[in-house]
């Protein structure tokens, strides 16, 4: 039994990008700020268990303005979609070592040599994350329209989404 392949999905550098493994011996090449690193802090992210490391900032770049987006007025709609972060490990399994995985097989009568498995860290529940930051933002409107000594307009903590997250992202 071996890790076939691993998929990852908006992680950093990673928007949609797939490693294949050796059945032997894989090693990462590339040029500097091609994704090497992201991709092993991924696996190590996502093997951990530990959401509370996740950070707005792991999300790829291209899903900061998503999350932008959201306005802080309106309806909230129940069918809300945050950008989510995924990790797909393909496992290659042979006859000898299918009871390892037996419990990841979607039916008894499986035949195949692969087995997949998708870890994803995603809002719990978008429509009450939307209308939680909706709550933060709408409570300090108030002050967004004083200025500061400088002249600059107050923008007050949570000034969009990926801001909110920024502090809120484990809670939600």
């Amino acid at each position: 039994m071996y890790v076939h392949s691993l998929a990852f999905k908006n992680f950093r550098r990673l928007k949609d990008a797939r490693v294949d493994f050796a059945d032997d011996l894989t090693i990462f090449v590339g040029a500097n700020n091609s994704g090497k690193t992201s991709a092993t802090h991924a696996i190590e992210l996502f093997l951990s268990g530990g959401k509370d490391k996740f950070t707005v900032h792991d999300f790829y770049a291209g899903c900061w303005a998503d999350f932008e987006n959201f306005p802080a007025e309106g309806a909230i709609d129940a069918k809300v979609e945050f950008p989510a972060i995924s990790l797909d490990a393909w496992i290659s399994v042979d006859a000898d070592n299918l009871y390892r995985v037996v419990e990841l097989l979607p039916r008894a009568a499986w035949e195949g040599s692969l087995v997949g498995l998708r870890i994803e860290f995603a809002a719990k529940d978008a429509a009450q994350t939307l209308a939680n930051f909706r709550a933060k933002a709408t409570k300090v409107a108030k002050f967004a329209k004083t200025k500061e000594k400088d002249g600059q307009d107050y923008k007050p903590w949570p000034r969009n989404m990926r801001d909110y997250l920024s502090r809120e992202l484990k809670n939600e």
